[in-house]
């Protein structure tokens, strides 16, 4: 149980990290002023980016666990999203 736990939460650590790396250019190049060339941070894009990465991250973490944990469900009731809680 607790190998699983582990292995679950290290799968949604590098979604985590997948996720904050393939953002960061398209928040950078959303705030580029062309007149100046100054970057300025739209923090309500920020916001939402990391919203978006927690939930993802967790969707992932019970993704994984629920399936080392419970093998006779389907994919479509292991995530964040489940028909039978």
């Amino acid at each position: 149980m607790k190998n699983s736990f582990v292995n679950a939460l290290g799968e949604a650590f590098k979604e985590t990290v997948r996720l904050v790396i393939l953002a960061i250019l398209p928040i950078l190049i959303a705030g580029i002023d062309i007149s100046t060339g100054h970057i300025t941070i739209a923090w309500n894009i920020v916001l939402a980016v990391a919203l978006l990465t927690v939930l993802r991250a967790v969707d992932r973490f019970l993704h994984i666990y629920n399936r080392q944990e419970k093998p006779g469900l389907t994919n479509e009731s292991l995530g964040l999203v489940r028909t039978n809680w």
